[in-house]
């Protein structure tokens, strides 16, 4: 092989690697925000139902007493 060949083929190799890595690197990252997806999703459904328990507190009690008061019949 001829020296410029030899260095095309390492050229070549090298690019492969790179964007092997790349993709790795990608699917990681896809993966991390996936994670903070979900969680964020969490988070706001949780602040969801808290700011609905402070706006309604009756109705947690309601609730509350309601349960075990049936509990006990």
């Amino acid at each position: 092989m001829s020296s410029s060949l030899k260095r095309l083929s390492k050229t070549e190799k090298k690019l492969e690697d790179d964007e092997e890595a790349a993709e790795e690197a990608l699917a990681k990252l896809q993966e991390d925000l996936s994670h903070a997806v979900n969680r964020l999703r969490r988070i706001r459904q949780i602040k969801k139902k808290v700011k609905e328990r402070i706006d309604n507190p009756f109705d947690f009690i309601f609730v509350y007493i309601f349960y075990f008061h049936a509990s006990y019949e």
